[in-house]
């Protein structure tokens, strides 16, 4: 099959020399990098500070839960009444840029849009990781938090889904261009981490990161400790790099 594909591929040239499969599987890759939207310069603690600064019981209401996407620019904050308070207070008491949704008579959604200064950046492939900067500085910084974290966990490395460039042959029909050995694909590895919202202060990520979920779940009588916190934190998200 590889030999037919070979084949076919020289075939193709043959017929139309001005077609380059490098640069038109780079193009690809580039066109995939556009709808990827990672971490950027700010960083995470743009982020962190945006669901430390919610309100946990404003006009009597009590905060259960905050919810961000940040590729979205969304997040979410889930209420729930207490004796005294009822709708107006809770109005009265959250910015009024908050856009506020009623589910029931005790409990409200309040949702926000993350501000664009502190939205997820478009990736630039320069800033992949290659795997010794992952084994050497990345993984290291991770197991070096691992005690203030109740678990983390990142898959293997895949490979990205990027459409695969055709070419249109001179009987109308397209062709496949089969990729070039040289040319790499990124590679996507899956990150998840539960930890107090404070530990991942500490948690360094690459520029390359997706942030895909920000989950925070609000236990006020939680007791304080190295990995318990009333702010119980689930990190979800996506690091590109160089494929190994």
């Amino acid at each position: 099959w590889e030999e037919r594909q070979a084949r076919i591929a020289q075939e193709m040239l043959a017929a139309q020399p001005e077609v380059d499969p490098a640069t038109l599987w780079k193009k690809a890759i580039a066109a995939w990098a556009k709808t990827a939207r990672t971490l950027g310069e700010p960083g995470l603690t743009p982020l962190l500070q945006q669901v430390e600064s919610v309100p946990t019981a404003p006009g009597r209401w009590k905060l259960v839960e905050v919810d961000c996407q940040p590729k979205v620019r969304s997040c979410v904050a889930k209420y729930e009444r207490t004796r005294l308070a009822d709708n107006r207070t809770l109005h009265a008491a959250l910015p009024p840029t908050w856009k506020i949704e009623h589910v029931d008579l005790e409990s409200a959604n309040a949702s926000w849009t993350v501000p664009a200064g502190l939205a997820a950046q478009p990736l630039l492939l320069a800033e992949l990781p290659d795997a010794n900067a992952m084994r050497q500085v990345w993984e290291p910084s991770w197991q070096a938090l691992r005690p203030a974290l109740q678990d983390i966990s990142l898959s293997a490395p895949g490979q990205v889904p990027i459409s695969v460039p055709n070419i249109k042959l001179a009987n109308g029909l397209e062709q496949p261009v089969i990729r070039p050995k040289e040319i790499k694909l990124p590679a996507t590895r899956a990150l998840v981490i539960n930890a107090p919202l404070r530990s991942l202060y500490g948690l360094a990520l690459p520029r390359a990161t997706e942030v895909t979920q920000l989950h925070v779940r609000f236990s006020p009588d939680t007791t304080p400790g190295l990995t318990t916190s009333a702010f119980d934190t689930t990190l979800k998200g996506t690091i590109y790099g160089e494929s190994p």
